[in-house]
């Protein structure tokens, strides 16, 4: 057999060559496919340095001891630097000195993998020299093997949000100290003006019990007298209406006797009906709770308001008022009280204030609770400061009740109010009702009482002392707290009526160095706090020390 040996050659050389090509289109593909990974890989990373560029938030690559290695342009702004002066700078060249440390101290424990990231809001000291805020989240990458690689903080600024913070806080306290102000004001009004108006209203009622006195001179007293209760009443709704304003106004809540509290308001309106020939009539409901859980003294000073404002613009008919509470029951066959509900249990109770009197206009009730808003009556009367509604208003919110009024013209008006209260089985047994308990004399002692007035108003001073003058009671004075402290250790007095508000040492003052001279001793001196302040919260603290 022949063998062409050329063509032999020619089939080796065919099989090299497509092994050739074989190898070379491997490598085109290869090359392809990595070109296209490439061409991937640039497109990602191209997305990747436009959000880590645009991002609205700072973002920031650090080495693990602190140098900035990129910024994006955000943080740039924020900081207040170009993004190149930025690179290779350490972290702590941006930092407020006295923040320092609270970025040290969480960054070693990140990188100790004690902890996965941390956040604060730190100043940073920006472009311009001047201090800012922002908020720092830290976190760490790490490598393959586990160990820290570099950390990435993201950025916020918050410069204008704690400002904002910043100026709240200061207006705030600002606000605090304007009402201590205005409280510390107010308790230093409420003490001068009062204070004059005790040796007024003390020396007039005196003056009125004196044989010597004409009738003619009595009725001036009178006069003098009312003017200056008018005047004390005025001070008052103001002192009020001023705590009500500042946020100071709050409930004293107490068990009291509902009934005596009533029948004492009978009495004074009585006299008051009596003398214009008006009727006046008490209706309490026979189911009424008797001892109840409120604060009496704006219960009180309701009642007195609207009924005093009844008496005044009537010149005819009567005066009613009406109390009641349709929650509880009373029994068939006996009148005494048959709770449905627990001691303290959350009760309604009902009040309305009826009159015969010049009556309102429906223009006049629409704004006759705000402040210094009177009626026509009011108006022409010239008697009054609009404040009393108001007042009154406010209360009964506060009470967790709600007021109204229905009137017509020249046929009467009718106030009806609620409160909220608790139920209570009774009052405290040295709870006094000061209407019920009036000293009408001295009863004759077996030996004399030392009793130290101490007073730094020579007219009060000298009020207490004509009050006190009777044979069995020897006085001396004092016009600060301490000269009654040196008094009380060279004399031991029997009582001490003591002014709170004094010069040179306080009433209160005085009276816990007095007790506690005497606190090894079984027996202590009856002390009584004189004070011209009506301010919720002053007898709570002068219990310290005082038996009264």
């Amino acid at each position: 057999m022949t063998i062409d040996a050329s063509s032999n050659n020619q089939q080796q050389w065919g099989e090299q060559i497509t092994q050739y090509l074989h190898v070379f289109a491997g490598i085109l593909y290869t090359y392809h496919e990595r070109l296209q990974s490439s061409q991937v890989l640039g497109e990602q990373q191209k997305r990747l340095r436009a959000i880590f560029e645009q991002a609205a938030m700072g973002i920031v690559i650090l080495t693990t001891d602190g140098y900035l290695q990129q910024v994006n342009q955000k943080f740039s702004t924020i900081i207040g630097f170009s993004q190149s002066s930025l690179v290779n700078k350490h972290f702590s060249e941006f930092v407020y000195t006295d923040d320092l440390k609270s970025y040290i101290d969480p960054t070693e424990d990140l990188i100790a993998r004690k902890i996965n990231y941390y956040s604060i809001e730190k100043r940073c000291i920006s472009g311009n020299g001047k201090i800012k805020w922002i908020n720092i989240t830290v976190s760490l990458v790490k490598k393959l093997n586990g160990e820290p690689d570099y950390l990435v903080a993201i950025v916020e600024d918050i410069d204008q949000r704690k400002q904002a913070e910043i100026d709240l806080k200061e207006a705030k306290i600002n606000a605090e100290q304007a009402n201590q102000a205005k409280s510390l004001f107010l308790a230093n009004m409420s003490h001068e003006l009062r204070t004059p108006l005790n040796s007024i209203l003390g020396f007039t009622e005196l003056m009125d019990f004196s044989y010597e006195l004409s009738a003619r001179h009595k009725d001036y007293i009178k006069t003098i007298n009312e003017s200056g209760q008018h005047l004390l009443s005025l001070i008052n709704d103001i002192l009020d209406l001023s705590k009500i304003e500042s946020g100071k106004l709050e409930l004293n809540v107490n068990s009291i006797d509902l009934y005596a509290l009533l029948d004492s308001l009978e009495r004074i309106f009585m006299i008051k009906a009596t003398e214009k020939n008006l009727e006046f009539d008490l209706i309490r409901e026979s189911h009424l709770p008797r001892y109840i859980q409120t604060d009496q003294s704006k219960l009180r000073s309701i009642l007195i308001n609207l009924i005093g404002n009844a008496i005044k613009f009537t010149d005819q008919g009567y005066i009613r008022l009406k109390v009641g509470n349709p929650d509880l029951k009373t029994s068939s066959d006996d009148q005494s009280l048959q709770l449905t509900c627990s001691e303290a249990s959350l009760i309604n109770l009902d009040f309305a204030i009826e009159d015969t009197g010049i009556g309102l206009k429906k223009k006049e009730l629409l704004c006759l609770f705000e402040i210094f808003t009177q009626g026509k009556g009011g108006q022409q009367s010239g008697v009054g400061s609009g404040l009393g509604l108001a007042i009154c208003k406010r209360f009964v919110n506060l009470m967790g009740g709600n007021i109204t009024v229905s009137s017509q013209i020249n046929q009467g008006s009718t106030f009806q109010f609620n409160i909220i209260c608790t139920l209570a089985k009774s009052i405290p047994s040295k709870q006094i009702d000061s209407m019920e308990n009036l000293v009408m004399g001295i009863k004759s002692p077996q030996s004399q009482y030392r009793i130290l007035v101490v007073e730094d108003n020579d007219d009060n001073r000298k009020l207490v002392k004509t009050i006190l003058d009777y044979e069995n009671f020897i006085i001396k004075e004092a016009t600060n707290g301490k000269e009654a402290i040196e008094l009380f250790q060279k004399w031991q007095p029997d009582l001490i009526l003591m002014d709170i508000r004094m010069s040179e040492m306080s009433g209160d003052q005085g009276i816990k160095i007095i007790r506690k001279i005497e606190s090894t001793n079984e027996s202590k001196v009856k002390i009584i706090a004189l004070t011209a302040s009506v301010f919720n919260g002053e007898k709570e603290r002068l219990l310290f020390g005082f038996n009264n």
